[in-house]
């Protein structure tokens, strides 16, 4: 969406200048909807600040059809910010919007990470099928919740081909290298899982 099909209004221009700024230099085009779930957010969150508001309109329209890691607004927002306590205000503003916050998309996220370390858009189903394995695993083991960043991480680290990335896929996801090494250890620990990944012959060698 360019700049000329984002219709203003006179009490949302200062918004749009705004997300103007934000969408060229993230080099995003969040979808149609920006204005429209802008202008919602504004008639039901009118103490929230515009700024706040813009990002909440800009994460939301976004990730609806594409993933943007939440980390790449922190720059826009109050030093003080962080990703826990900005998440924490989006929500509280999309709630009273009546919008349910952005389900977690699997495809968005493999997306992402093969469009920034240039490999083989082939291997995404290889990906989402190890990221299965390893989900479906640990809900059997009553294990942990992993974030979705975390499940990625540890799917493409498993995956023979791009398990020497692991470090640079973690930096891109804003995920601790610590954390997914602890986890892959813990679903290593797991016959079944370990039995399912190996099954499709993608797994690296250390997934014995």
């Amino acid at each position: 969406m360019t700049r000329d099909q984002i219709p203003e209004t006179e009490s949302n221009v200062p918004c749009m200048q705004f997300i103007h700024e934000i969408n060229a230099r993230l080099g995003i085009t969040p979808g149609h909807n920006l204005i429209l779930n802008l202008n919602q957010m504004m008639r039901h969150n009118k103490k929230s600040p515009r700024n706040i508001l813009s990002l909440a309109a800009i994460y939301y329209t976004s990730n609806l059809e594409f993933y943007l890691p939440i980390q790449h607004l922190l720059g826009f927002c109050e030093s003080a910010e962080n990703r826990f306590s900005i998440h924490r205000k989006f929500v509280k503003i999309w709630l009273r919007s009546g919008l349910d916050p952005p389900c977690d998309n699997v495809q968005f996220i493999i997306d992402f990470v093969i469009s920034r370390i240039f490999i083989p858009p082939k291997i995404s189903r290889e990906i989402t099928q190890i990221m299965s394995v390893i989900k479906n695993g640990l809900e059997n083991l009553s294990g942990p919740n992993l974030k979705l960043p975390v499940l990625t991480c540890m799917a493409f680290s498993i995956y023979k081909q791009t398990s020497s990335r692991c470090e640079e896929i973690c930096e891109l996801l804003h995920v601790s290298k610590n954390i997914v090494k602890k986890n892959i250890s813990f679903v290593m620990c797991s016959k079944q899982i370990v039995c399912d990944l190996n099954h499709f012959g993608v797994c690296a060698d250390t997934i014995r």
